[in-house]
């Protein structure tokens, strides 16, 4: 097995977040056989905190993936890891036949995605204090009312500033698996998002995941949280 690669938050398949116990498990079971521990940070990355998300797990990682934000909605993929395992793709002093690939191509380090990505992080690192505090807040509150009014009907999943509801079915009483979140009602999920958009002007992307930004407001939750009422 030459490695593992998981989400700390499992976000297309239920917006579920990982216990560190869970993940810590995998991570000393995957260094016992001589493998690779990767996490994929491309949702959770810069999200929840000004950086990963791993250090608040106590993780350590051999290989971390990012997207996303780090390119400040410029299209991007990072790629980091120890020392020790990135030097295989050094370049320099390494014949091809010696290195590792990780990935290349016309439009590796572009310009314009350097640029926003620079900007972006720049502006987080400086407003880190504001933003995070008031995004995850606003989380918190979404699903916490939410769960409020669809009480037993509903799962609500999520951490920090992402959540998702899960409309109970087939005896699933609590998502903790995407398996589990598989088995819930995908068809009254629907209808639900379909009426948001098409009468509510609420639009969630089609994974359904609530992701809040800067930009939003607690107005734009009691939106959803008025909506919600109505359905």
């Amino acid at each position: 097995m030459a490695g593992v690669i998981i989400e700390p938050v499992l976000g297309g398949g239920g917006c579920i977040p990982a216990t560190s116990e869970y993940l810590k498990g995998i991570q000393e079971f995957v260094h016992k056989n001589g493998s690779l521990f990767i996490l994929d940070e491309i949702v959770t990355g810069f999200r929840f905190r000004f950086g990963c998300l791993y250090p608040t797990m106590k993780l350590d990682p051999d290989i971390v993936t990012l997207g996303k934000i780090v390119g400040g909605g410029m299209p991007i993929g990072v790629m980091c890891g120890k020392k020790e395992i990135m030097q295989r793709a050094d370049t320099t002093g390494k014949k091809k036949s010696e290195r590792a690939y990780i990935g290349g191509g016309t439009f590796s380090a572009n310009p314009v995605s350097m640029t926003s990505g620079f900007a972006t992080l720049s502006e987080l690192k400086q407003t880190k204090n504001a933003i995070y505090p008031k995004i995850n807040s606003l989380g918190k509150f979404a699903r916490s009312e939410l769960g409020k009014i669809f009480g037993d009907r509903v799962i609500i999943t999520g951490m920090g500033s992402l959540f998702m509801t899960h409309f109970a079915k087939n005896g699933v009483t609590e998502i903790v698996n995407s398996e589990q979140a598989s088995k819930c009602d995908t068809e009254l999920l629907h209808k639900y998002h379909f009426k948001m958009i098409s009468q509510d002007g609420i639009f969630f992307l089609p994974g359904k995941l609530g992701a809040i930004s800067n930009a939003h407001s607690k107005d734009d939750i009691n939106k959803i949280i008025l909506a919600s009422e109505n359905f």
